[in-house]
C-alpha cells in the first residue's frame, strides 16, 4: 500500500468540520452556563420570580356555603335564634353582635307619668303608651316597633296613622316586655279552621302543615261586626310563656273603650303568623276566631 506523508484532503475536511462543531457546542455551553449565573445573581440580589421557602407553606382551612342547610358542627343559639360554628372566629364574632342586638331592652322612663292602666302585685304594670290625643312619647313608640321589626318581619309604616289606634305596653321596672298595637275595627271574618287544626291545651296537631300555609283563609261569606281589632302583639322572647300576652290583651279590652269591656266574640286579629295563631286559638278557644282584613 503506498504511504502519504500528508493525509488527504477529503479527511482534513471531515477533521475541521468536527472540531468546528466541537467547539460550537462548547461555546454554546459556557454561554448558557454564563446566562444562567447571571440570572442566578439577578434573582439572588433582587428576588424576582422567587418565592422563599417559608412563603410556600400553606394553611389550608375548611371552608363552607351557608345555604339554610344544618351545618355539621354548628349550633342554635337558645335565645337569639342564630345559627352560627363555635370555635369560628367571624362565626362567633357575628354571632356576639347580633345576640347583644337582638337581646337589647327597650327601657322606658319616667314610667310615674305614664297613663297606667293595670298593676300587680309583682311591680309589673301595663300602660298606655300612645293615642292619637298624647303623642308625647312618640319617639319611643316608633323606636320599640323598629325593635319589633327584626324579630316580626315589616311592620307597615301606616300602623299609627289611624286615629283610634292606641298602644299598651307591658312594663317589668322600666322594661318593655309586650306590646299590643289596637284600633276600632268594624268588621272581620272566621278564620277557616286548619286541615289538622292545633289543640286548645297548647299541643300542637300539626306545626309543620300550618307552617307550610302561605296566608290564613277567612270566610268571606259570614260577615262580623266587631269593635275592636289587634293590629300587632308581641312578646319579648325571655318573657313568653308567662301570660304576658293574655294580661295585655285582657287589659286592652277592659280599657280600650271607655266604661265596658270588650267582648271576645267582638275582638279580632290581623293576618296572623304561625305563633299568633296559636295564641289565639288558645286565647279565644276556637279556631275560627275573628280576622280582620287591610283597607
Amino acid at each position: 500500500l503506498p504511504i502519504f506523508s500528508k493525509q488527504p484532503s477529503s479527511f482534513c475536511k471531515q477533521k475541521l468540520k468536527v472540531s468546528q462543531s466541537k467547539k460550537r457546542k462548547a461555546s454554546d455551553t459556557s454561554t448558557e452556563l454564563t446566562m444562567g449565573a447571571n440570572l442566578a445573581r439577578v434573582s439572588s440580589k433582587h428576588s424576582i420570580g422567587t418565592v422563599s421557602s417559608k412563603r410556600l407553606k400553606c394553611e389550608y382551612r375548611q371552608t363552607f356555603m351557608d345555604l339554610g342547610q344544618k351545618l355539621d358542627g354548628s349550633t342554635r343559639c337558645s335565645e337569639c335564634g342564630m345559627e352560627y360554628c363555635p370555635g369560628e372566629p367571624s362565626d362567633e364574632l357575628e354571632h356576639k353582635s347580633f345576640h347583644k342586638q337582638y337581646t337589647a331592652d327597650i327601657t322606658i322612663n319616667k314610667i310615674n307619668s305614664l297613663d297606667t292602666i293595670c298593676t300587680y302585685p309583682n311591680g309589673d304594670r301595663i300602660v298606655r303608651l300612645w293615642t292619637a290625643s298624647n303623642t308625647s312619647r312618640s319617639s319611643k313608640v316608633r323606636s320599640l316597633l323598629s325593635w319589633m321589626t327584626r324579630e316580626m318581619g315589616c311592620i307597615p309604616e301606616t300602623l299609627l296613622e289611624d286615629p283610634t289606634t292606641k298602644v299598651f305596653v307591658y312594663l317589668v321596672d322600666k322594661t318593655a316586655v309586650g306590646c299590643i298595637v289596637a284600633s276600632h275595627v268594624k268588621t272581620a271574618y272566621p278564620l277557616l279552621p286548619s286541615t289538622t287544626g292545633i289543640n286548645s291545651a297548647g299541643g300542637e296537631g300539626s306545626k309543620d302543615a300550618i307552617q307550610n300555609d302561605d296566608v290564613c283563609l277567612c270566610d268571606t261569606t259570614a260577615k262580623r261586626s266587631t269593635e275592636l281589632g289587634i293590629s300587632l302583639i308581641w312578646t319579648h322572647q325571655q318573657h313568653r310563656n308567662k301570660s304576658v300576652a293574655s294580661m295585655l290583651l285582657d287589659a286592652v279590652r277592659s280599657n280600650f273603650h271607655y266604661g265596658w269591656t270588650v267582648p271576645k266574640d267582638k275582638c279580632a286579629f290581623s293576618q296572623p303568623t304561625l305563633q299568633g295563631r296559636m295564641f289565639a286559638e288558645r286565647y279565644f278557644e276556637t279556631p275560627a276566631f275573628l280576622v280582620f282584613l287591610p283597607e
